[in-house]
This record gives C-alpha cells, structure tokens and sequence, in this order.
C-alpha cells in the first residue's frame, strides 16, 4: 500500500515494469580487495541502525545476526525517525520529524541537532568526503528543498528548491544517494499528476541532470558502483546508475524504504508496516547476501512494527 503521508510515493507502473528486468547479468563485479563476506569484520565492529517509529526509537543490530534481534536502542532525541545516512567518521544521521540528529559511534544522546524552516527532513546522504545532502519536504501544495553541506562544512553550500510544478497537491522527497564522485542523486514523486524523476546534481552544481532512473527509495552504491533502488515491492540493482535494471530481487520485499548496502553489494533491508488482503501486517527486517536474492536472516517482533530507514556503521 502506497503511504503518502510517509513520502513513499513510488508509481505502481514504475514496479511493474521491473517485471521486465533481466536476471542477474551485466552487474559491475565489485573490485578485488574490497569484496568481504556476509560476516567478515573490520577494524571495529560492524554495527547496523534500524529506525522505527512505532517505539520512537533507532535500533542497533549485529549485521551478521540480525535473526538474534536488536543489540541496543537509542532513544534520546529520536522523534519519529525515517531515513538514516553514516558518515565516513562513523557519525550516525538521524531523520526525525523536525530536525536531523547527529550521534558519535556508540552514543545514546545526539551531540548536534540540524534544524532548518526547509521543512520535514525526508531523506539524509552523506558522502565519503563528508558532504552532507538533506532532503526536506514542505507538506501540501508546498515546495521541497535540497540543502548540501559539501565536504563537511558547517553550514549549507547549496540550498536548491524542488518544485511541486502545475497542479500537483505533495511533493514527496523519495530517495537520496552521494555516489564516490559526489554527485547527489534525487528522486521525488509529485501527487497526483507527476513527473516522478531523478535529478543528478555534479559537486557544486545546483542545477540537476535529469536522469532516466524511475524515481524509488535510495539503498546506495557497492564499491562497484552498482546503484541499489528499492520500490514497492522489488528492489533493482542498476549498473552504474544505468537506467536497465539489471537485477531484481522480489523475494522478501513486501513495503521497502530507505535501505542499506554494503560495500560487497550485501543489503539490509527493512520492510515497513503494510496491508495483506486488507490487514495491517506489522514490517520486518531481512538481509541478503552479496548477489543475493533470497533473504538468509530475517529479524521480526510484535513490537518491530513499523521500520522507516537502515544504515550500516562500524563501532570502536
């Protein structure tokens, strides 16, 4: 079920015709070195934020045991949170109702709040030069806005309005990714008459390139730069930003938002709270290995509801 008031508003024509995708061919492998397994550690420990707005609160789980449940929970200045973004500094980005809250590795209390009069801050990115992207959306018949913060500046460097364009009533900021070239990707979907598009603004620039990708919530790039969209119901790895679909993965993705991909191309992915046969059924937590398109660990709970956005880390 499509959930405006949850800024999902991702167009049913545009999952159907992910019927049509190729099977896995054509995928940029990611490069040797980089690659590492499902449940392979690195300097630290490899940590996974879920948030959740039934309980108000970002979960951490142990990515290679997701099935064992949540390892903690941060619930100071979370406020509805939705999409999550880390930082190269292993800074965690909260998206609340009315502000983004910043975390340091393995704190339980924000140490810095961005509050704006952009609006409700929608989607979070940040790049691995710390540029910052934060998309905001102004509610009803209203503009959205693009606010950027290149290479960890304190204050914003680009400040773009997105427009509701003719008739439309809301605008809806639906997924935002910062590639490895720093180009800020953009998709929106406009209720009730379109266009949904994604806009691709290059480093500094404030003017965005249209592209043909069809507008879905933003998992990110693998080190290859295979760029991981999900929609409704599916989820397509496209290569290199191309706009074929060159995998798809249907199998375990009920009502996708805003996920997470790990370098190898392993993806954590939460599935919000959605409608069966006319039910509420509450949302879950699944993972896939590198390649992948069969969940291998799924996470649920009476009081896992509704997950919103999921974001992978590393702690001291």
């Amino acid at each position: 079920m499509l959930k405006i008031w949850k800024d999902r508003l991702v167009s049913l024509a545009a999952v159907s015709a992910l019927a049509g995708c190729a099977a896995a061919s054509g995928i940029n492998s990611v490069p040797s070195g980089v690659a590492q397994s499902l449940f392979s550690r690195s300097a630290g420990h490899p940590v996974l934020y879920v948030s959740e707005t039934h309980t108000n609160a970002v979960y951490t789980f142990d990515p290679a045991k997701i099935a064992a449940g949540p390892t903690g929970k941060i619930t100071a200045g979370v406020s509805r949170p939705g999409a999550l973004a880390v930082g190269p500094d292993n800074v965690l980005y909260v998206a609340n109702a009315h502000n983004v809250a910043l975390y340091k590795p393995g704190a339980a209390s924000p140490f810095k709040t961005i509050v704006s009069n952009f609006g409700v801050p929608s989607r979070v990115a940040v790049a691995a030069d710390n540029t910052l992207a934060i998309a905001y959306a102004n509610g009803f018949k209203s503009d959205g806005e693009l606010v950027i913060y290149d290479k960890g500046s304190a204050s914003p460097t680009r400040e773009i309005r997105i427009p509701l364009i003719g008739n439309n009533l809301l605008l809806s900021m639906v997924g935002l990714e910062i590639d490895a070239a720093d180009n800020v990707f953009l998709a929106t979907a406009r209720y009730a008459l379109g266009p949904g598009l994604v806009q691709k603004f290059a480093p500094g620039s404030i003017n965005g390139l249209v592209t043909g990708l069809m507008p879905a919530d933003g998992g990110g790039f693998d080190a290859a730069g295979n760029l991981y969209n999900g929609f409704e119901a599916a989820i397509c790895v496209h290569v290199r930003t191309g706009s074929r679909c060159a995998r798809t993965v249907t199998n375990g993705v009920a009502d996708v938002v805003p996920f997470a991909v790990r370098s190898d191309g392993a993806m954590f992915v939460p599935n919000a709270e959605h409608y069966v046969n006319g039910n509420a059924t509450n949302g879950n937590l699944v993972a896939y290995a590198p390649g992948g398109s069969t969940p291998i660990a799924t996470y649920s709970s009476p009081t896992f509801v509704d997950p919103e956005g999921a974001a992978l880390g590393t702690l001291p």
